[in-house]
């Protein structure tokens, strides 16, 4: 019997299931677009491999 406390695991593959995904997925895109303008605006002496090298630590970092 359940104690009130939602473990997702038990939730049912459905819409709302999709739902959490996409909003993580939309999430993470924000993110890292609003990064990359960060690093433009602020940043804009880097030359275009540290940019890579930043941006990819930055997505390695959101895996977590």
């Amino acid at each position: 019997m359940s104690d009130g406390n939602i473990n997702r695991q038990l939730l049912p593959h459905t819409p709302f299931h999709s739902g959490l995904a996409t909003g993580r997925m939309q999430m993470k895109t924000r993110s890292e677009k609003a990064f990359r303008e960060i690093l433009d605006t602020h940043f804009s002496d880097l030359t275009p491999e540290e940019r890579q090298n930043i941006i990819t630590e930055f997505t390695q970092k959101l895996k977590v």
